[in-house]
């Protein structure tokens, strides 16, 4: 075989191999105890449907949930991400998706108020059933 056929047959085999293994890792499923499902929230069809990012996702979400408090009409997380990190173990990406959840509900707030919506906002996340 000529040496650039059998460079372009082993770069072949090299894509093909990685294309399987990010196909594989993004249809990989965590299992969760019922306990774990409970303390998420979370049915047994929904935790079914969560890959690993986005278990710690929520699980960040929820253990952030504490330092979450109303100020006004706007959700305020109450704890730095270096502190969220050497307290809870929260890295600064899961720190950075929550606090984008966060600004994305005191929109979804602001919006209804200036729709004239009468919001009844819990005092903080702890208190949402």
């Amino acid at each position: 075989m000529p040496m650039k056929k059998k460079h372009l047959t082993i770069l072949a085999f090299l894509t093909v191999s990685c294309l399987c293994l990010s196909l594989t890792s993004c249809q990989e499923k965590t299992r969760l105890t019922k306990l774990e499902m409970e303390q998420l929230k979370l049915t047994p069809e929904e935790a079914e449907r969560l890959t690993p990012d986005m278990l710690e996702h929520r699980k960040a979400s929820f253990i952030l949930s504490e330092y979450v408090v109303l100020k006004g009409q706007q959700y305020v997380l109450e704890i730095s991400a270096k502190e969220a990190l050497e307290k809870k173990g929260i890295s600064q990406e899961l720190y950075d998706k929550v606090a984008k959840d966060l600004a994305d509900t005191n929109a979804a707030i602001n919006k209804a108020l200036q729709e004239g919506q009468k919001l009844n906002l819990p005092q903080s996340f702890k208190d949402i059933p």
